[in-house]
């Protein structure tokens, strides 16, 4: 599955590349339509695959951090297919 389009998969890289000294506004948004998770995504490490942002599994605690790429795209809620 594709969550990140190609341009904006460059702009998480330049602010990934920028260094921690800026603070980035969100680029990506992603959510979960079956339930409350959500994630705020500014920054794409080199390595193409750790994004860094604000991320909410939908408990009410958001954490800011680094999330895997791919873990994002393995994830099944409700709605996929069997």
């Amino acid at each position: 599955m594709i969550l990140i389009t190609n341009p904006l998969r460059a702009r998480l890289l330049a602010h990934g590349a920028a260094g921690a000294d800026i603070d980035h506004f969100p680029v990506v948004k992603l959510l979960d339509p079956t339930g409350a998770a959500t994630s705020l995504l500014s920054e794409l490490d080199a390595d193409g695959d750790t994004l860094f942002g604000l991320c909410d599994l939908g408990f009410g605690f958001p954490e800011l951090g680094s999330v895997s790429l791919a873990e994002l795209a393995s994830v099944k809620g409700r709605l996929a297919s069997a």
